[in-house]
This record gives C-alpha cells, sequence and structure tokens, in this order.
C-alpha cells in the first residue's frame, strides 16, 4: 500500500510527486485527512516517540516499544491514541513509559484483536492517559504483565456513582487463546471483564498478583466465563456510600467457570458483590465498610464458597447502617415458578470471625426468607455479637426478620457447624432451619455442630493457635509497594487460625467430605484434607513480620485517649466524657440518661457501671452522632463519629440492646457484660478462651 509518510515532506507538504502520490493527494483533497496514520510505530531503548495523530494500525503492521530497565522508551502520546480494528499483528511494548495516550473520552489503547494477534505490554508504566480496552476474538493471545497503572491516569472512578464509573482497564470478548494480566498496579478505578473469556487475572506466583488499591480499586466481572482471579490484592479505599456500589470484587448476569481464590479482599460497601457459577476459595475476607462480606449472591449460582477466612479488622464506617451488616447474605429472589429450582449454593469450611470489638449489630449470614441453599457445613462462626442469630433471617435487607425458632426451612442441610459466640446479645445458632427436622436432633440440622451431643445454641472454644487478628496488621502501603505480599498475608492469617492439637474442630467436619476434615477454614496441614488449601500455596517467608503482631489482638480505640484498667460507668445524661482510671473498674457510676444528647445530634445512650475489672468492662458510654464526647469504662477518653452509631449500650448482668435515632445515626449496638465470678472471655497466648 501507499503510505502518506512516502509522500510527504517534514512540514507536511507533498515532497515528491510520482503518480501514485498524486493519486492518493487527490484522494485525500476529495475526503479530507484520516483521522489517523496508517504504519507501523517503532520505539528503541532511550527513544521518545511523539505522536502528532492517531496511530491505527492496519494488515500487516506492528508496534515495536522495546526498552530496557536502564534505558526505558517513551511514547508521548499528546491526547493521541493507538486503535486497531480486526488486528491480527503483533504488538511488543516492554520497559517503556506511555505517556499522555488518550484522553478522559478517548481511551489511550483501543484495541480489537482477532485471528492470531500477539500482544504483549510489560513492565511499562501507563501515566495521565486513557483507559486501555481490549476486545478480544479468535485465538489470539494478550499479556499484560508488570505494569503500573498509575493514579493520574484520565478515568473517572465516579465515586458517588458506579454506573457511570469509568473502569482503568476494560477486557471484552469471547476469544478462546490465552489472555493473561497479571503483576500490575492500577492505582485508580477498576478493572472491567465485559463478555469476556478465557482471562487469568494475577496467579498463584507472588510475582503474578495484581495489586488493584485506590477509591474504587477492585475488579469487576459481567456475563464472562472461564476467568480465573488468583492472588490479588483488591482495597477499595473510598468511604461508604450506600448508593455508590463500592466493591473489591463484584459480578453481574450470568458467569459461569469462575474461579477466585487465594486473594486478599478488603473494603468496599460489600467486599464481594453478587454471585456466579463457580468457587470462591482460599481467599482472605476483610473489613467490608458497611452491608457484607460477600453478599447479593443469588442461591440459584452454582457456587461453592469454601475455605475462606472472613473477617473485620476495622471499625465500620461511622455513616452505615449498623444494623445491615452480615458476614455473607444470601439473597431472595421471590418470583420463582412452582415449583421453584433446587437449590445449589454451598458454603462450607469457612472461619468467619467478627472480632467482638466494634459493637456492630448483624449476624455471620443473613438469608432471605425465599432463599434456599443447598449446604452449610463444617464452618467456624465466631465473636459476634448479633441481636437475632448467628445464622439470622432477613425479611427485607437490610433489617432482620423478628427471631423465629426455628423459622422457616432455607436450607437443604446444615450440619457440622461450630459457634464460638460467647458475647453475643443472645445465644442462638438458626432463626432459619431444614425442612422436617429438628434442631440439634437430627441429622443434617445441627445434630452434629460442636459440642457433640450438646445443647441447643451452645458455644465451644475452637482453641485455634495464633493470637487473633482484631486490628489488620499490615498497612496499604506496605502492600501496594510489595513489600509485604498477599502470600505472606495468608500465611500468617494460617498460623493464626490454625487449630491446636487439643482443638474440637479436627477431625469433626462433615464425613461425606472425607475422613479428617477439620471445621473452619484451616486445618492441621497433616494432608488428611486435600482442600486445606487455605495460606499454603505460596512458599511465603513469614519471619520478618513477627515485629507486627504486639497490636493485633487488641481491640482499637475508637477516639482521643488512652486505655483504662476498668473505670467507672457513663456518667449522666450528656454521653459520658468520664472514663477510665478507677483501678479495677470499681463500678457504680450514674446511669445515663436514655436519649440525652451526646453531641451535635447525636443520641447518647443509658450505660450502667459494671463490676468487671479487665478492660471494656465498665460501662460504656453513648457516641455522639456529630462529635459528641463519650467515655468508656475501659476505653476512657474521648470519642467521636460523625454520624451513624448512636450508642453502644451496656447491662451489667444480661444481654440487652436499645434502639435510638438521632441526626445521622439509626442503630445501637451490642455489648453483653457480666458480673465478677461468672462466665466472662479471657484471652491466653493460644487462644481465646472461655473461662
Amino acid at each position: 500500500m501507499v503510505r502518506r509518510s512516502e509522500c510527504v515532506g517534514p512540514k507536511g507538504a507533498f515532497a515528491r510527486a510520482p503518480a501514485s502520490c498524486l493519486l492518493l493527494a487527490g484522494f485525500l483533497w476529495l475526503i479530507g485527512e484520516p483521522s489517523g496514520l496508517a504504519e507501523s510505530l517503532n520505539v528503541a531503548a532511550g527513544e521518545t516517540k511523539t505522536l502528532t495523530a492517531d496511530v491505527v494500525l492496519g494488515p500487516g503492521e506492528s508496534i515495536s516499544a522495546i526498552g530496557t530497565a536502564a534505558s526505558r522508551c517513551t511514547i508521548e502520546g499528546q491526547g493521541f491514541q493507538i486503535k486497531a480494528e480486526s488486528f491480527e499483528g503483533s504488538i511488543a511494548i516492554s520497559h517503556c513509559t506511555l505517556h499522555g495516550l488518550g484522553t478522559v473520552t478517548k481511551p489511550g489503547f483501543d484495541l480489537s484483536l482477532s485471528g492470531n494477534a500477539a500482544v504483549q505490554i510489560t513492565d511499562s508504566t501507563f501515566t495521565e492517559s486513557g483507559q486501555t480496552t481490549l476486545t478480544v476474538t479468535g485465538t489470539a493471545t494478550v499479556d499484560i504483565l508488570r505494569n503500573d497503572f498509575a493514579a493520574d491516569l484520565l478515568v473517572d472512578p465516579m465515586l458517588a456513582n458506579f454506573e457511570k464509573s469509568v473502569p482503568a482497564v476494560l477486557l471484552s470478548g469471547q476469544g478462546s487463546g490465552l489472555k493473561r494480566f497479571q503483576g500490575n498496579r492500577v492505582l485508580v478505578s477498576f478493572v472491567k471483564l465485559d463478555h469476556a473469556s478465557a482471562w487469568r487475572i494475577g496467579g498463584l506466583t507472588e510475582s503474578e498478583g495484581n495489586i488493584l488499591y485506590g477509591p474504587r480499586a477492585g475488579i469487576y466481572v459481567q456475563a464472562s466465563q472461564g476467568v480465573a482471579i488468583q492472588g490479588n490484592y483488591l482495597r477499595a479505599t473510598a468511604p461508604w456510600n450506600g448508593s455508590n456500589r463500592l466493591m473489591a470484587l463484584g459480578f453481574e448476569a450470568e458467569n459461569t467457570d469462575i474461579l477466585v481464590e487465594h486473594n486478599l479482599l478488603r473494603g468496599g460497601n460489600r467486599i464481594v458483590e453478587g454471585g456466579f457459577d463457580g468457587e470462591l476459595r482460599y481467599n482472605l475476607i476483610a473489613d467490608p465498610h458497611g452491608e457484607y462480606g460477600v453478599g447479593g449472591m443469588s442461591w440459584t449460582a452454582k457456587m461453592r464458597v469454601h475455605h475462606n477466612v472472613i473477617t473485620r479488622s476495622e471499625a465500620p464506617e461511622a455513616a452505615a447502617p449498623a444494623s445491615s451488616t452480615y458476614a455473607l447474605y444470601v439473597g431472595d429472589l421471590p418470583n420463582l415458578p412452582d415449583p421453584s429450582p433446587a437449590a445449589t449454593m454451598e458454603i462450607f469450611n469457612n472461619t468467619v470471625d467478627w472480632g467482638d470489638c466494634y459493637g456492630q449489630a448483624g449476624g455471620a449470614i443473613g438469608v432471605g426468607r425465599h432463599a434456599r441453599i443447598k449446604s452449610l457445613r463444617n464452618n467456624l462462626f465466631m465473636r459476634f455479637s448479633y441481636p437475632s442469630a448467628a445464622i439470622a433471617l432477613v425479611d427485607a435487607f437490610p433489617l432482620p426478620a423478628a427471631a423465629e425458632d426455628p423459622g422457616p426451612a432455607v436450607f437443604d442441610d446444615a450440619d457440622y457447624n461450630a459457634f464460638a459466640n460467647d458475647m453475643a446479645a443472645r445465644a442462638d445458632n438458626y432463626s432459619a432451619s431444614v425442612a422436617g427436622k429438628a434442631e440439634r436432633i437430627d441429622p443434617g440440622f445441627a445434630a452434629h455442630d460442636l459440642a457433640i451431643a450438646g445443647a441447643k445454641d451452645q458455644q465451644v472454644d475452637p482453641q485455634l493457635r495464633g493470637k487473633l487478628p482484631v486490628q489488620f496488621p499490615f498497612t496499604d502501603e506496605a502492600l501496594a509497594g510489595r513489600t509485604v505480599t498477599v502470600c505472606q498475608v495468608l500465611k500468617f492469617y494460617r498460623a493464626a487460625y490454625s487449630p491446636l492439637v487439643t482443638s474440637p474442630l479436627l477431625g469433626h467436619g462433615a464425613p461425606g467430605d472425607g475422613s479428617g476434615v477439620a471445621i473452619g477454614a484451616v486445618g492441621d496441614g497433616t494432608g488428611g484434607d486435600a482442600q486445606d488449601q487455605f495460606g499454603a500455596v505460596c512458599p511465603a517467608d513469614v519471619t520478618s513480620l513477627s515485629a507486627v503482631t504486639d497490636r493485633q489482638e487488641s481491640c482499637p480505640i475508637l477516639g482521643e485517649g488512652g486505655r483504662g484498667p476498668g473505670g467507672a460507668g457513663g456518667s449522666a445524661a450528656g454521653g459520658g466524657a468520664a472514663g477510665g482510671a478507677a483501678a479495677g473498674g470499681a463500678g457504680g457510676g450514674a446511669a445515663g440518661t436514655l436519649g440525652g444528647e451526646g453531641g451535635a445530634g447525636g443520641v447518647a445512650g443509658a450505660a450502667a457501671g459494671a463490676a468487671g475489672g479487665e478492660a471494656n468492662a465498665g460501662g460504656m458510654a453513648g457516641l455522639g452522632a456529630t462529635g459528641g464526647a463519650a467515655g468508656s469504662g475501659g476505653n476512657g477518653g474521648k470519642a467521636s463519629t460523625p454520624s451513624g452509631i448512636i450508642c453502644v449500650c451496656a447491662v451489667a448482668d444480661g444481654p440487652s440492646w436499645q434502639m435510638a435515632f438521632g441526626s445521622g445515626g439509626l442503630f445501637v449496638a451490642l455489648l453483653r457484660l457480666r458480673k465478677r465470678g461468672s462466665r466472662r472471655v479471657t484471652k491466653s497466648p493460644a487462644s481465646r478462651r472461655v473461662a
């Protein structure tokens, strides 16, 4: 073909006039200048190539921009893009800075690949550029490896409205060729797979996992198939907003053959949203801002949720509704045909630990009244302060239904589980049931829950090996900078949640899962359970992480001031600014007036002094909605929240909860205290035990 560059001079004027060029000139005069230049792009190490028009790749053309670690290449986009339609050639970019490609409304790379096309973009930096878009069909292959997508990309994460947000990377197309997105760091917005297939997002080595960290960081999958999401750090940092659908990992429409494993997922209103046909396994899922850890799951999905550690290790957002948080939530589909389809979702061998620190209402699992779950087995539910039940029936999200016992039949099977919720406001393990079976009597409905042959709603000591984190022991900066890896974190949590040799969890899983299967996400590692893989894949060295363990087992102070050793209860009306230093918690303390102002618009909780001696055993005063001073017997000093949680109410001798309403809050958190000499929770180096 005749190239424009063969006919033009340095300033764009036609420099020679063979017949072919005259014909080209006449053609351009008739149709106008093309929108892009159709020719190959070559950039050598140390060289900078500045675009003066869009680069539109045609048949037989290619891109080769190859630098080195010591001598990088640069492509200066000046707002122009690199574009290809039905491209079957090759693109190779390595150790290159890609600056200024595209705009806010025009992708920097807009590539449609087909046939045997091959794209490799490695060890490069995308900066001040538009979205990267790839549509891949045929047997085309893609490797996007070890790149940085900088925080200054020209994409709008639109924190207030997910539907209008723009992903940093958009991947689509039903091609069968291998496509890898591995070892990258994305510091603005999210990665979206839309009607995509055969993508490997991350991998099982420390270098293959991606880091997606920022205000709307995460991965969103829509109507895709054959996708593996492995070994990634997904951390959404923007604050809670009930309408913004902030999530670390989301699924929409029908997604099949999906594998999500060995990831560290943190933050978002919901950490994992939506269901899929496939497996969610071996992940650490931590710290939803509000709502739930894993939820919005359709119970008709062929989904297996297993061997995950799901935990809370930071306080929920103050603006989040305290009544709505469940570690897992399985929603209703009330308009199904009659008879409805068989249940296909299985939830098994998870450790779900809510930490007992943050006073947030909500159970381990919220189940819609019309939902159906095939199996709930071999799970450990621990350190919840739920108001209704650990496995809670939910009539209308987010509020739990009135307590029912045994409640509607939503399970085909619920057995071989363990509950360790000694601080729960009311001991009730299930408010949903198995059809035709009696709880703790019939096999298939809690008959084999721990302790074997024990009482209904029994709580047990799981006897775990390590100190259990109630504050996340690693910084975002360390993880985003790869000085701490996902493999190290998972291995660290495996050590913490491993059962002692005396633990009742060992060997008491459902026999149908194999002999020697433990209850919970982590077994004894002896090989009796082939699926005991949480934190066991990477040969990560965790010896360097021991210095972070000092603070992991102590509840944080939610506000100013230091921790006291006990203390008098909350003061009278006003939110109780006085907390803390009365050694041993001498008890007493005037009861606060329920409804007394604790701040600008907040409602303070009434708190009675408690006779308990250790930290957090004193009477907890209310938290004002917009800065009211709040003291606590255990935590001393002042605390405030912008809005949301109105009070933390404590009663000295038994379960109690109150409702309070204020300018920004809705629900009252719960705390259960006991008199000196009665059954209480203590801590030992080995585990948190019931004494």
